[in-house]
């Protein structure tokens, strides 16, 4: 498979689509975006740490967002270390078993036409339980 859409639906209640593809004729890779009623956010290059982290409001332009403190080299393939060598990471190797939970229950839920439930969570760093 190139191309997955799936629903999530997050424990705080909220409802997002994912969709992956390598089945598109032009894009903007290798960004991940997350698009909201407030706004948009673009994230920095996935396969590193490294790169501009952007955002847009509407009726704005793209605008960088200052980054924090950390590791600045290409450091692809190492939360999978860390998930595998029980390691410390940047992302922690919770976070990365969830992210490889997520995706292999996207392909699960299409071949099974059913809905599942994951068994990981890891914290998230804020109260996911706050409504603005």
């Amino acid at each position: 498979m190139t191309h997955i859409v799936c629903t999530l639906t997050h424990h705080s209640g909220v409802i997002g689509t994912l969709t992956t593809s390598f089945e598109t004729p032009s894009h903007e890779l290798p960004h991940i975006e997350i698009h909201g009623t407030g706004g948009a956010i673009r994230a920095a290059d996935p396969n590193g740490f490294g790169g501009p982290v952007v955002t847009r409001q509407p009726g704005q332009e793209w605008g960088e967002v200052p980054l924090g403190s950390g590791p600045e080299n290409n450091m692809r393939g190492l939360g999978l270390r860390a998930l595998y060598e029980d390691a410390a990471s940047p992302v922690g190797a919770p976070r990365v078993a969830h992210v490889v939970e997520i995706m292999a229950a996207a392909l699960e839920s299409a071949q099974q036409k059913s809905v599942l439930t994951l068994a990981t969570r890891p914290a998230c760093g804020w109260d996911s339980t706050a409504r603005a």
